[in-house]
C-alpha cells in the first residue's frame, strides 16, 4: 500500500478533505440506530453485486455473514453465483491479472464458467482472497436475502434479471432506470445524476441519506425475519 493510500485511511485527514462526507456520515450512523429497533431479522446473509451489502451490515450492526464487502461482480457473474451458490462455495479463487488499480480475483468452474470479483477497496489480492473465503463460510442459505443494484456501469440484460427473477430468495432490483417496471424492482430517482457510477451508495444530503435509503431495507430484511 502507498503512501497516498495510507492517508487516505487516516480519519482526521478525510475529515479535512470530505466535510459534508464526515457530517453525512455521522448523521446517518443516528439514524440508523434508531432505526435498526425496526429490525426483527437479527442475523441475514445480505448478498449484492456491490458495496450495498456491506454498508448495510454495518449501519445496523449486522453480524458478518456475506463475502459481498467492498467488492463487487458484474451483474452477469452475480446472478449466476447466486444461481449456483453451493457450487461457487467449493470453488477457488485465484487472482486474475488485470489493468485496474486493484485486485481481481476470479472463482474458477468448469461446470458453470468462471465469474470475476472486483476487490475495489483491498490493498492485496492476499488479503481479499482470506476474507472472501472466511466470510463465505457464515453464508446462511437460509436466510438469504439479495439485492441487484443496476447503477451506471452495472449493465443486466434481460436474460440475467429472469435468471435473479427466478432465484428462491428475498430479492429485490434496485435500478436508476432500466428494469424499473420488472416485478420486485425499486425504482430510485437519482436527479441529474443518472450517468454516476455507485450513485445508490452516495449520500444525497446532510442528513446522511444515501440514494438507495429510499427503499426501505428493514421491512425488507424482515420478510425473512425466523
Amino acid at each position: 500500500m502507498g503512501i497516498k493510500d495510507k492517508l487516505r485511511q487516516v480519519p482526521a485527514l478525510q475529515a479535512l478533505k470530505h466535510p459534508y462526507k464526515t457530517i453525512a456520515e455521522k448523521n446517518e450512523a443516528k439514524r440508523c440506530l434508531k432505526d435498526v429497533d425496526r429490525l426483527n431479522n437479527k442475523k441475514p446473509t445480505i448478498l449484492s453485486n456491490d458495496c450495498i451489502a456491506g454498508v448495510l451490515m454495518k449501519n445496523y450492526a449486522l453480524p458478518c455473514k456475506s463475502p459481498m464487502i467492498n467488492c463487487a461482480m458484474l451483474p452477469e457473474g452475480y446472478v449466476r453465483y447466486l444461481a449456483h451458490i453451493e457450487h461457487y462455495l467449493q470453488c477457488e479463487l485465484v487472482e486474475k491479472e488485470s489493468e485496474l488499480n486493484f485486485p481481481v480475483g476470479e472463482l474458477v468452474s468448469e461446470a458453470f464458467g468462471n465469474i470475476e470479483i472486483r476487490f475495489m477497496h483491498y490493498a492485496s489480492f492476499k488479503e481479499a482472497k482470506t476474507l472472501w473465503k472466511r466470510r463465505s463460510k457464515r453464508i446462511d442459505l437460509n436466510n438469504m436475502n439479495v439485492v441487484l443494484d443496476l447503477n451506471p456501469g452495472m449493465v443486466a440484460s434481460e436474460k440475467d434479471v429472469n435468471a435473479f427473477l427466478a432465484l428462491p430468495y428475498n430479492k429485490v432490483i434496485i435500478t436508476t432506470e432500466k428494469f424499473k417496471d420488472t416485478p420486485v424492482s425499486h425504482f430510485i430517482d437519482v436527479g441529474n445524476k443518472i450517468n454516476v457510477p455507485g450513485i445508490m451508495l452516495k449520500f444525497k444530503n446532510l442528513r446522511g441519506e444515501r440514494y438507495y435509503d429510499d427503499f426501505d431495507f428493514i421491512e425488507w430484511l424482515n420478510k425473512n425475519a425466523q
